[in-house]
């Protein structure tokens, strides 16, 4: 992977998590434009993921391992995606879930730093 996709990647993942940050200290209820930027960009950051492990799978068979922590750094995005959906909600989230969303996106970012690692390979 070149040197200008990883620092493209690492800005995706620096702007969800600030506005993320941005959207927590602001309160509720979330400004439009903030909140739709922060769910878009994690959104394109999935599907960014998800269209460069085909592609490399294309080029050359992926492992299983490697498939393994694609397919895991995708499922912890959707549960970060959807988690962050209740908190949104006008009527506060359950505390499972509100923890859940505070933790949830350091596991995605570690699990999608680990497969864009082996898929820059």
């Amino acid at each position: 992977m070149n040197l200008t996709k990883s620092a493209g990647i690492a800005a995706l993942f620096l702007v969800i998590f600030l506005s993320g940050f941005g959207l927590h200290r602001a309160g509720k209820p979330y400004h439009t434009l903030l909140f739709t930027l922060h769910k878009l960009i994690s959104l394109g950051a999935l599907v960014w993921m998800l269209v460069t492990a085909a592609r490399a799978h294309r080029a050359e068979p992926l492992s299983g391992p490697v498939w393994s922590l694609v397919i895991a750094a995708a499922v912890f995005f959707v549960a970060t995606i959807a988690s962050g959906g209740l908190v949104s909600l006008e009527k506060p989230a359950p505390a499972l879930i509100a923890r859940a969303h505070k933790l949830l996106p350091y596991i995605t970012a570690a699990s999608s730093a680990a497969a864009w690692f082996f898929l820059a390979r």
